[in-house]
């Protein structure tokens, strides 16, 4: 199990379209993402709509696991989510 983050949050869900709707968004948050190493300390999730993220590059979606999204603390994923490989 990875450490907990900052103020022990080890997970978090993002349940908004709009999330993970625009490029630009989603360049932003994983660049921050990255910049903290959220994937380090923290497991996340984010609903998303299919037609948005077919238009996302593989560099992209690619990016998406290695900040966290999707992994479990048991290291599976049982929930179908935008991370879900």
């Amino acid at each position: 199990m990875a450490p907990a983050g900052r103020d022990g949050v080890t997970a978090f869900r993002f349940v908004d379209d709009l999330f993970l709707g625009a490029r630009r968004v989603i360049a932003q948050m994983m660049g921050a993402f990255t910049a903290e190493h959220v994937g380090d300390w923290a497991v996340w999730d984010a609903t998303a709509r299919i037609n948005v993220l077919h238009r996302a590059s593989d560099a992209t979606l690619d990016t998406l696991p290695r900040t966290g999204c999707g992994k479990s603390r048991s290291g599976s994923n049982p929930a179908a989510t935008a991370c879900s490989p």
